[in-house]
């Protein structure tokens, strides 16, 4: 696979080292915008092959995606984000699926909450996303030496590189196909091209390796196969009644094929999805000496929005991850909101897994905790309120038995002026005593007048804090522990460089996720 780009004109030049056929076609109809991956493997638009494919709006909807920012963003993530399907029938049917069980749709076609053949073809297409990416996870941590890397989706989907070797590795998931040679015939021409482009180059050769699942048949490719068998049920093939031979075109005669072959391994009984994301899980708690709720919605969603990030990087030298670097980035203070992963396994139980791992504590230590809240359009007063509200109630200590009593910092960013002195008086008029570091009207922010100490005397439920720059001077007056939870919409809006000061940073597809978290 290889990652997408988001066009609707002409390519690019394929900076992958294959050829490129058929480049500008990026319109089939008016109704269809065409997403083809920016370095594709050779394949005509009608294909319904395993390799390679475009992401298509649902057709007739092109409007209705336009019109509903909530669709049109998550199908422009896929494609900005996202490594191509592994065929243009899944390409659709996930495009469809999502669109169908996920929204709200005008057309009537399209029915919230409603499992249509579509939506399972979808669920089938995003869990052979998850089945590679999961085999990527399992080779990272398994590179026997620190300095052993792997390249996502470079020669192929993962390459793994050790101290004697690099071979080049393909996934293949079907849940409920036979297996048939057909399912891995591109696979092999396209890794016989490689082999040939590096022979021709006098390049170092490459070992190939196809890693699939198939619920039957994988013992109808023999065990050892040979030259004869090789053209005859991978390299030779029709088009348009023409029959073609990749060897020929590629002018390799049968010792060269032989050489190919010796680098050439199958994999056709590789574990099912359920099977492979335990053997992950397993791996991940060896790695970390960690229980299974943490490798599961800690480490594992680190690593696979680090894969992700690897995927779909437009610079090939910065998609490989050294083991050493693997493990040091996903063992990080850091969790993204992932929305794919959310997707699949449910919102509802991901925020969970979220809550449980950061804030989920049965004697809450005297920590400056600051809350780092992104505020988005249309965001009420109101709903300020209730969050400030639940924040300083779950993580404000002030009673006399409390030795060093605690209570939350607040900031709001993106928050307008007015809204903000709007949120102060309300909470103030319900006798909810906040302070901000401004002791009058039109002082300067004082530090040492946020870092008041509340008590069941004062009366001080939270601390809000006015602007980033108050918070910087905040964080770096005081001497106590500190931890920072910053909750974003889209992009990371505040850094502090300090690794002595967790800091947990959060996407949340709406502010309103913060409740189900916190």
């Amino acid at each position: 696979m290889r990652h997408l780009g988001f066009v609707l004109r002409s390519f690019g030049d394929d900076t992958s080292g294959r050829r490129q056929e058929n480049p500008a076609h990026t319109i089939k109809n008016k109704s269809e915008a065409v997403y083809r991956r920016g370095a594709s493997h050779r394949q005509t638009p009608s294909t319904y092959g395993c390799s390679g494919g475009v992401f298509v709006w649902p057709r007739g909807c092109k409007a209705c995606c336009v019109a509903r920012p909530g669709l049109a963003l998550l199908i422009h993530n896929w494609a900005e984000q996202a490594p191509v399907a592994s065929n243009r029938s899944k390409a659709r049917s996930v495009s469809q699926g999502l669109v169908a069980s996920r929204f709200q749709h005008p057309h009537k076609s399209h029915v919230r909450g409603v499992l249509v053949n579509s939506d399972r073809s979808a669920v089938s297409a995003i869990s052979g996303y998850f089945y590679q990416f999961d085999a990527t996870i399992i080779s990272c941590l398994a590179l026997p030496r620190d300095s052993d890397y792997i390249d996502v989706e470079c020669v192929e989907d993962f390459d793994i590189t050790t101290a004697t070797e690099t071979t080049a590795v393909q996934c293949k998931y079907y849940e409920a196909t036979e297996y048939k040679h057909s399912a891995i015939k591109k696979a092999v021409r396209f890794m016989l091209d490689d082999y040939a482009q590096r022979r021709t180059a006098k390049a170092s050769p490459l070992k190939y390796h196809i890693r699939g699942h198939f619920p039957k048949g994988g013992d109808k490719l023999p065990a050892k196969i040979d030259v004869d068998f090789l053209k005859r049920r991978f390299l030779t093939y029709k088009k348009k009644n023409v029959t073609h031979e990749e060897h020929v075109k590629l002018g390799l005669d049968d010792a060269a094929l032989a050489e190919f072959l010796e680098g050439l391994s199958f994999d056709l009984k590789a574990p099912a999805f359920a099977k492979q994301f335990s053997q992950l899980l397993s791996d991940m708690r060896a790695a970390f000496t960690c229980t299974e709720a943490l490798a599961e919605h800690f480490y594992y969603n680190n690593a696979l929005r680090l894969i992700r990030d690897l995927a779909t990087n437009a610079d090939p030298v910065q998609r490989r991850v050294t083991k050493k670097q693997f493990l040091k980035r996903i063992d990080s203070a850091e969790t993204c909101f992932d929305e794919w992963l959310a997707r699949f396994r449910g919102k509802d139980k991901y925020l969970s897994a979220l809550r449980k791992r950061h804030f989920t504590e049965l004697n809450i230590p005297s920590v400056h905790r600051f809350f780092l809240i992104e505020t988005g359009p249309g965001q009420t007063v109101a709903t300020l309120k209730e969050m400030t509200r639940l924040i300083a109630r779950k993580w404000s200590r002030t009673s006399k038995l409390e030795p060093q009593p605690f209570c939350p910092y607040i900031y709001f960013h993106g928050l307008p002026a007015d809204e903000l002195i709007g949120l102060k008086r309300e909470l103030n008029q319900d006798g909810f005593k906040i302070i901000d570091g401004h002791d009058f009207q039109g002082a300067d922010f004082d530090v040492e007048s946020i870092k008041v100490h509340p008590t069941d005397v004062s009366g001080i439920k939270v601390k809000i804090i006015n602007n980033s720059d108050s918070l910087s001077k905040t964080l770096t007056a005081i001497v106590r522990s500190r931890a920072i939870f910053q909750f974003y919409l889209e992009k990371e809006f505040f850094s502090f460089d300090s690794p002595s000061v967790p800091h947990v940073k959060i996407r949340v597809d709406e502010i309103t996720d913060i409740k189900e978290i916190v």
